[in-house]
Parts: C-alpha cells; sequence; structure tokens
C-alpha cells in the first residue's frame, strides 16, 4: 500500500513511500515554480535523524532539518554549526555512516538507542 508524504520542504504531495534510508527525492522547478522533473537519487547522508525514524520526511526529520537549517542562518553562529554539519556529512557517507545506519535498523542495537537519545534531544531544542 502506498502512502503520499508531504515533502517538508515545499509543500508538495510526492509519493515516497518506496524510498529507503539513504536516498531522497531532487526535483526542479520552472521560473513559474511548477514541479518539471522529479528524480530518486541515492547520496543522502543522514546517518542519524532519517536511519532512526526511517523515512527522509517524517514530521520529526522535518522538524529537525528545519532546526539545522535555522542554526547554520545564524550570523553568529551558523560558520561554526555549518562545520559540525559538513562533518557530520562527511561521516554519514563513509563506511562508519553506513555502518550505523544499517544498525540503526536493528531495534535492540545501541545504535538505535543513542540515535534515540539524540533524536529527543534534537526535538526538545528545535521547539
Amino acid at each position: 500500500m502506498s502512502q503520499n508524504w508531504k515533502n517538508c520542504r515545499d509543500d508538495i504531495n510526492i509519493d515516497a513511500s518506496r524510498l529507503k534510508v539513504g536516498e531522497k527525492i531532487v526535483y526542479d522547478r520552472d521560473s513559474e515554480g511548477r514541479v518539471i522533473s522529479v528524480e530518486k537519487r541515492d547520496g543522502n547522508s543522514c546517518w542519524v535523524v532519517t536511519a532512526y525514524y526511517g523515512h527522509p520526511y517524517h514530521e520529526n526529520v522535518c522538524k529537525i532539518r528545519s532546526f539545522k537549517d535555522k542554526l547554520i542562518g545564524n550570523v553568529f553562529f551558523g560558520y561554526f554549526f555549518l562545520g559540525i554539519y559538513k562533518l557530520y556529512l562527511f561521516i554519514g557517507s563513509s563506511n562508519f555512516g553506513s555502518y550505523w545506519k544499517e544498525k540503526v535498523n536493528d531495534c535492540d542495537s545501541i545504535q538505535r538507542k543513542i540515535s534515540g537519545i539524540l533524536c529527543n534531544i534534537l526535538l526538545k531544542f528545535s521547539k
């Protein structure tokens, strides 16, 4: 059964139910804002939050992503958070990130428990 997930970035309804952790949907728009192409790509290096919630457009993933964007956009601390985020992406695209994503799917793993704690902390700060 297919679910329609709402893209938290641009309010586009897309069927992303067949996305796997680590995949993302990329789309292009014309000058009037209409979607002209949609493409599924590998390479999402979100190895904690998306891996924990299991879907890149889960409501909590969108909240945490929005919080991250606000931190990076902060005039005073933006460069600091951007550096941390780039390190996070680098680790996520490494073998360690792949290993972590795989282990988070195991409900009894320490990686899932750690990811859950981190996600809960980020959600509390994102309010």
